[in-house]
């Protein structure tokens, strides 16, 4: 039996830079050329901790996976409204919660649990929204998970730590697996109902991005990564974004299918982005 504590706890948002950060930028189309400006730093209420797996809820709240600088690996759910820069605090937990998304119908966050006191099984959970209780499991077929993504509504691609790592497609409801591929990244995306993209990594240099097809089964090519890339974002059907260092750059499929470069922050103090998250509204969430 599960039994997980939920609190709520209000911070003020401070603004401290620190290692770890999140910071917020406008995301726009100018003129017909993408514009990354008016950079926020958001994370000032965890200084020098662990703030990272940023997930828009809508406009103007997001949630994340944060943990004090005293104890790194000591994870746990926030909220943060951007706009009124409260934090709620969503878990208070023994175990320890990364890569949060919200439900397709908007009840539940979702996360990957990392069972301190069960050898550190991982697992995929749901906790509510409303922090009504302490959630249920997500996909019982689903094991060593470390990251995930929807396919539809009613299949989940789960990347399964091993050696080499796996991406499968499990059932919700009758945890049916399917292989989709060995030798993945960390980044997974739903392109759109029914399709996923991923990184497959054929060897330590040789990256490429990936659409599954869940009817079909089968795996189309569409571009190798930006070198030592796997973080990418689907800001509209048919485009993605990566970074590399400071860059952003995106692909556009319909259109030549080449990177692009569209944003340079070094002169934001940005130097090494990873993971991103777009709102699909024009606001774009950068981890450093």
């Amino acid at each position: 039996m599960y039994v997980r504590l939920i609190v709520l706890l209000l911070l003020p948002a401070v603004s401290l830079a620190q290692t770890s950060e999140l910071y917020l930028f406008d995301y726009r189309t100018e003129a017909g050329e993408l514009s990354v400006s008016n950079p926020r730093y958001i994370s000032g209420f965890n200084a020098g901790g662990y703030n990272n797996q940023a997930s828009f809820i809508n406009r103007d709240e997001i949630v994340l996976s944060a943990a004090p600088a005293s104890n790194l690996e000591s994870t746990d759910l926030y909220l943060l409204n951007l706009r009124n820069e409260q934090v709620t605090q969503i878990t208070k937990t023994l175990d320890r919660e990364y890569s949060p998304t919200i439900s397709s119908d908007g009840k539940w966050i979702q996360c990957v649990v990392v069972e301190v006191e069960n050898e550190s099984n991982q697992i995929l959970w749901k906790y509510p929204l409303d922090r009504s209780g302490g959630g249920e499991p997500l996909a019982t077929a689903a094991k060593n998970v470390g990251y995930y993504s929807p396919i539809n509504a009613d299949w989940v691609a789960v990347f399964e730590v091993g050696d080499p790592h796996q991406l499968y497609a499990v059932h919700l409801n009758t945890g049916e697996r399917k292989l989709i591929s060995t030798k993945v990244g960390r980044s997974i995306a739903q392109s759109e109902p029914g399709k996923i993209i991923f990184v497959h990594k054929y060897s330590d240099e040789y990256w490429m991005l990936k659409e599954w097809d869940l009817t079909s089964g089968r795996s189309s090519t569409i571009k190798k990564t930006l070198p030592g890339s796997e973080d990418f974002v689907i800001t509209e059907p048919g485009k993605l974004i990566m970074a590399s260092g400071a860059k952003i750059y995106e692909l556009n499929r319909s259109g030549d299918n080449q990177w692009r470069e569209v944003a340079d922050l070094a002169p934001y103090g940005l130097e090494n982005i990873t993971r991103m998250a777009y709102d699909g509204q024009g606001q774009l969430v950068v981890t450093q």
